[in-house]
């Protein structure tokens, strides 16, 4: 069996094989109400459940070789809606016992297209026991009040059957959207690691580097952000991010900032120093600290892009048992 691409398709596919079990109960129903001396009529039943037999084959087939296109799905509706009216006509009219199988007509065209579809297959249906009701002469109060409830029945079928079509088609329209914004930015974060090894290998310039390394990280919180969209975590398109080494060779007391995004020249090539605050923290733990007050930290506070921060991360650049900066 070929892979189910869309929940329409899924649908059809589910639809075609209770097709089969559909024609045999309409079979049994006809065998056991038709009177057996009302042989020609018995005849032309079979004859056309055989070709609704034969057209569900060739749905399947159609199905399984994975050309479908979604017109045929409406003259499967049609088809059977046909069909399903002719049964009532050759089986008693209003009171054929054929409802099972008009239940299945109208529920399976409201699932695969839409209530309004479903209820407009439902109409010749109601218009053929309304009709073998006024012809007969032998109708009575009883018959219109079945009747009646059997009209009425297959058009709130029909109803709550698009209803819950409609509901899992939009669920499953959610769940593909998620997936497709997650590809995006798996293949945005591809990207940007793609283009930072090609600045590895490219150049000799670090901060290149490192402002490759910042916008890595800026996408990270970004994708961090979508997956916790709702919970009322949200991530500033405007926050800062940058790259502190320390001065000179080896390392010193002293921090410089050397790569960033989102920060204004007056913060470049800063020098802070590293002896408490944040900064000693991470340096002398070698782990991420958390800051929920970066604005009077004693080395934070000399950044005029961190003046209005409201909280920071601050992790270690590590090498090792090396630490270089942060």
């Amino acid at each position: 069996m070929p892979a189910i691409s869309t929940p329409k398709l899924a649908v059809d596919w589910l639809i075609c094989h209770l097709r089969w079990p559909w024609l045999a109960i309409a079979i049994l129903i006809t065998y056991f109400t038709v009177p057996p001396d009302q042989g020609d009529r018995l005849t032309l039943v079979y004859s056309l459940i055989g070709v609704g037999a034969l057209y569900n084959a060739m749905i399947l087939a159609l199905l399984f070789i994975g050309w479908y296109p979604s017109w045929m799905s409406t003259t499967a509706a049609i088809s059977d809606t046909f069909l399903a009216v002719v049964l009532i006509s050759l089986t008693g009219g209003f009171a054929s016992s054929q409802m099972p199988v008009l239940l299945f007509v109208v529920i399976t065209v409201s699932l695969r297209i839409n209530s309004e579809a479903g209820l407009l297959s439902a109409t010749p249906m109601v218009l053929a026991f309304a009709v073998s009701l006024i012809l007969s002469n032998t109708a009575g109060p009883n018959d219109l009040i079945t009747t009646s409830i059997k009209s009425m029945t297959l058009f709130v079928a029909a109803g709550i059957a698009g209803y819950v079509g409609q509901k899992q088609l939009q669920s499953t329209s959610v769940e593909n959207q998620a997936e497709i914004k997650r590809l995006r930015i798996a293949n945005e974060r591809a990207k940007a690691i793609y283009e930072m090894a090609n600045t590895l290998s490219s150049t000799l310039n670090y901060r290149k580097v490192l402002r490759a390394m910042v916008d890595l990280a800026y996408m990270a919180l970004s994708e961090v952000d979508k997956r916790q969209n709702g919970t009322g975590v949200r991530f500033d398109r405007g926050a800062v991010g940058m790259v502190l080494l320390f001065e000179g060779k080896g390392r010193t007391d002293k921090l410089k900032m050397v790569a960033g995004r989102n920060v204004p020249r007056i913060d470049e090539g800063t020098t802070v120093p590293v002896e408490q605050g944040v900064l000693a923290q991470a340096i002398y733990k070698a782990e991420a600290i958390i800051s929920n007050d970066p604005q009077n930290d004693p080395s934070l506070k000399q950044f005029a892009s961190l003046q209005q921060t409201r909280s920071l991360v601050c992790a270690p650049l590590r090498a090792g048992f090396d630490t270089y900066g942060l």
